[in-house]
């Protein structure tokens, strides 16, 4: 790998770590270029500025997370719970994969409210896949398996609450919890509660 290419990298994991561990405005340029042992014009020669640094680890979230647990979820054949429980599945593996990124991501939305060129990034993600949920729970309505008095679109807020909840809670308590049985715990209650009678 070229020398630049693996600065480059370099200044992404580095970034990625200290922005999950101190968020977007706990996080300065000094403190990711002190840390890889490069010049701030060294850092500038890779990024324009730390927004754009950050939009490119949303970027890698995006397609590395996002757009595979939607391709592995499309993938599963079977009715919509089928996919509900591979979605799941996929994302308690990978989520510990892209530990760290899921982290910066779930905390970007208080930490960014006046970043203007990072929120149409953030917002990307989000809704894609909250409309790919709100796809795959009507689906399930429609083949009589998800109930049908519960409005999808809040369904789906509560999903994604219920995963970031339960994610921190996996990360901060990584020594305690049985990692597969807090999963089908997890699934048992999940999918009790969204069942059509």
């Amino acid at each position: 790998m070229p020398r630049q290419e693996n600065t480059h990298e370099k200044i992404l994991d580095t970034a990625l770590n200290l922005l999950a561990q101190n968020g977007y405005k706990g996080t300065s340029i000094k403190d990711i270029t002190d840390q890889v042992g490069l010049t701030k014009a060294a850092f500038y020669a890779h990024f324009k500025n730390k927004s754009q640094l950050l939009g490119t680890l949303i970027e890698a979230y995006e397609t590395g997370y996002i757009d595979k647990l939607i391709q592995r979820v499309d993938e599963q054949t079977g009715n919509a719970i089928d996919k509900l429980h591979r979605l799941i599945s996929f994302s308690s593996g990978v989520g510990l994969q892209y530990q760290k990124s899921a982290i910066l991501f779930y905390s970007l939305s208080e930490d960014l409210k006046a970043g203007e060129d990072i929120e149409p990034i953030r917002l990307r993600c989000s809704r894609k896949l909250e409309a790919f949920l709100v796809d795959l729970f009507d689906q399930g309505k429609s083949q009589g398996l998800v109930r049908k008095d519960i409005d999808s679109t809040m369904l789906v807020h509560l999903t994604i609450s219920f995963s970031r909840g339960m994610f921190k809670q996996a990360v901060d308590n990584a020594s305690r919890i049985d990692g597969m049985e807090y999963v089908r715990t997890f699934r048992k209650v999940f999918f009790q509660g969204i069942k059509a009678e």
